[in-house]
């Protein structure tokens, strides 16, 4: 799926997502991306330091609902669900194509 379809289900769903060819995944938390590299390295996707990768990395078609739980995350329930189940947390409809801005909680 591309960056933007990825993206929806981060913020909207609670979804942790991933390239298909990595073993860490991004998530959404406190307003932010946070990229979990699963060798013990988290970090705010603002203060990486080759920010040119990271939107390379966007412009990918190849991203995926990760299957990843993490214990902080109140949507955690939907992480066995088909992801076009889930819905979306502004508006309630599955599979409702708005994309939150930045700032949206």
């Amino acid at each position: 799926m591309t960056f933007k379809e990825a993206f929806h289900f981060m913020v909207h769903g609670g979804k942790t997502i991933k390239r298909r060819s990595w073993d860490g995944v991004w998530y959404w938390n406190d307003g932010a991306i946070w990229i979990d590299d699963k060798k013990g390295n988290v970090s705010d996707i603002r203060a990486v330091d080759d920010m040119a990768q990271i939107i390379k990395h966007m412009f990918k078609n190849d991203w995926e609902v990760a299957v990843y739980h993490r214990n902080d995350c109140e949507s955690c329930k939907y992480e066995n669900d088909p992801v076009d189940s889930i819905p979306c947390k502004i508006c309630g409809i599955s599979n409702c194509g708005e994309f939150p801005s930045w700032e949206s909680k």
